[in-house]
């Protein structure tokens, strides 16, 4: 028997943000070698500035 959050992959808000750009260029949505604009970036993904750069490092 399982219990609640058993087998849920918890991932931290820098590895959410990393992978969701990362996916973002393989689909083709960003370009590969494209700057980033970390402002127009942080408004598409809802997230805070503190957090934003802290997943960009």
């Amino acid at each position: 028997m399982s219990g609640p959050g058993e087998g849920v992959e918890h991932r931290s808000l820098p590895e959410i943000i990393a992978t969701t750009l990362r996916e973002r260029i393989i689909d083709g949505e960003l370009q590969q070698g494209a700057r980033l604009v970390e402002q127009a970036l942080a408004e598409t993904l809802n997230v805070i500035a503190a957090a934003r750069a802290h997943g960009f490092r």
